[in-house]
């Protein structure tokens, strides 16, 4: 989809592709998102010229140059030097990275996801978020891809004044749309599986929080046969998740889709479980209501009820009583028409143009600050000669 805007022919931006390369080029999480972004800047023209750092796995486009870079090996104050020296050689003035890496004594614009170690109080020490907080710290400019994940930022650091911070949303694939009941049936009967059936998607375990999920569908009675299709993650239902539905004539299929084949699922599940502690986003919210499919949430995740406002069926996210009672309603009785349609109405307000209308307009509200970064760093350098 092409959009109208005016290229800003003075920036041009280096992306660090290296997530791509720590997610092995599968299509999750924020690979995903930043595989949109990307197809956004390259279908827009955005800037002067754009190219991003291939370590692997990166995905190729037009007017976006892969430059071919080694992988990365969390040395960050290297790496930092050698992004600086290339950006230098080839004029490239703004740095993003897509994941905790930075381009030393030049202007890098952080996108921040989320706060996952920091809510959860994970070991902070570790040198993945040792680099998040450097990759905070010498940041410029912040997009944050939720009000939530900004509060986050602002509350988690409130001795910090974080400078220019804006908020560039996510948006589902048009993928993720009404598909007809004939596709779904045809679809669901090609891969053995039958309705009722609760779909999960991706990583289940940590904050993941799918443990009160199995204990209590392990609980519920019921006449009719439930399928459980998790939609990647470990590639074997971990033994703790296996154990709560054991001999309870519930089948499990645990198989990676693709983004269309994840669209036919939702059209035709029961409900997609998402009961995540935390989230800076919550991408699957928006998928699931594009497909007019319910999602089970968590009421404790700012960012989901963010995004799903009243759409989403919320519990108590450890409560296996309540969350078992969920399921059985669910299993009875469709959720209503009315729901599921504002819901897809919902899903439509996060487009590609409002994603880009957002990235663009954060670039271009730097545009003087980052003239004046540069500016002060050629005096700084004079100065330096000087002594």
């Amino acid at each position: 989809m092409k959009l109208e805007y005016r290229k800003i022919k003075d920036i041009n931006l280096l992306i660090d592709g290296v997530i791509f390369q720590i997610q092995k080029g599968e299509p999750k999480g924020i690979s995903k998102v930043w595989s949109y972004i990307l197809k956004g800047i390259d279908h827009n023209n955005l800037f002067g010229k754009v190219a991003i750092l291939d370590r692997g796995h990166c995905p190729e486009f037009k007017s976006i140059k892969n430059i071919s870079w080694h992988s990365f090996s969390n040395d960050n104050g290297e790496e930092r030097q050698e992004i600086a020296s290339l950006m230098d050689r080839e004029d490239f003035n703004v740095f993003i990275s897509s994941y905790y890496t930075g381009a030393s004594n030049h202007f890098n614009i952080a996108l921040v996801h989320d706060f996952i170690p920091e809510v959860l109080g994970l070991n902070l020490n570790s040198k993945e978020w040792i680099n998040k907080e450097i990759f905070l710290n010498s940041a410029n400019a912040y997009f944050c891809i939720s009000e939530s994940t900004l509060k986050d930022l602002n509350n988690l650091y409130p001795e910090r004044i974080w400078p220019n911070k804006s908020i560039v949303y996510n948006h589902a694939s048009p993928l993720f749309r009404p598909i007809s009941e004939g596709e779904v049936s045809s679809f669901l009967k090609k891969e053995g599986i039958s309705a009722p059936y609760f779909v999960t998607i991706g990583n289940r375990m940590g904050y993941k929080n799918l443990f009160p999920f199995f204990k209590a569908l392990g609980q519920i009675s019921t006449k009719k046969k439930v399928s459980v299709v998790c939609v990647g993650g470990h590639q074997d239902l971990e033994y703790i998740f296996a154990k709560q539905i054991q001999n309870k004539g519930i089948k499990v299929f645990n198989k990676f889709y693709d983004d269309n084949e994840l669209a036919i699922l939702l059209n035709g599940a029961t409900c997609l479980i998402y009961p995540s502690l935390y989230e800076g986003f919550g991408l699957p919210i928006l998928e699931a209501f594009a497909c007019r499919c319910p999602i089970l949430l968590s009421n404790t995740a700012s960012s989901c009820i963010e995004i799903a406002k009243d759409g989403g069926i919320y519990v108590e996210p450890r409560n296996i009583s309540q969350i078992s009672i969920k399921l059985s309603e669910l299993i009875k009785n469709k959720q209503d028409e009315q729901i599921l349609k504002k819901n897809q109405d919902r899903a439509k307000e996060f487009t590609l143009k409002l994603s880009m209308d957002q990235f663009y307009q954060g670039i271009k509200d730097n545009l003087n600050k980052i003239s004046k970064y540069y500016q002060q760093r050629r005096l700084d350098n004079l100065n330096k000669k000087d002594k």
